[in-house]
């Protein structure tokens, strides 16, 4: 489904995949009596603002077959905005907050962007995303 959904993202020129980080299987967060999740990151160019990027990327989760069940239940596919450069932002309705506002706990974020950007730095925590794991794990 990760491959079918980045064809998807990427199929009308409006999103353009730069690099992509190694496949992780974890165990779910929050709701845990599920199977394990796949997780990954990438990193793409787009002529998209933040909230149309944010809606592309749901389309991609319908069509590539995700249906909505309990949060943080299983799904088919899970697209998420992380950071938009050095973004900070978040729009009236609440429905998109840059950075993600859980992404400093989550291992299964975090680990992914240490493969194509662990000098990125985080645009509120003012560290890189490998001091930021290295402090997660380490606690």
């Amino acid at each position: 489904n990760i491959e079918r959904a980045l064809r998807r993202l990427c199929e009308d020129g409006q999103v353009q995949l730069l690099a992509t980080s190694f496949l992780y299987q974890s165990p779910a967060a929050y709701v845990t009596d599920q199977p394990n999740f796949c997780n990954g990151v990438c990193k793409v160019a787009t002529s998209l603002e933040p909230l149309a990027l944010l809606k592309k990327l749901k389309e991609v989760e319908v069509s590539t077959g995700r249906q909505e069940r309990m949060r943080w239940g299983p799904r088919e596919v899970d697209l998420d905005v992380i950071f938009f450069n050095n973004l900070v932002f978040e729009d009236e309705a609440r429905t998109l907050r840059i950075p993600h506002p859980r992404a400093c706990e989550r291992d299964f974020v975090l680990g992914p962007m240490c493969d194509i950007a662990p000098g990125f730095i985080h645009p509120e925590k003012k560290a890189s995303v490998s001091s930021l794991l290295a402090a997660l794990l380490s606690s």
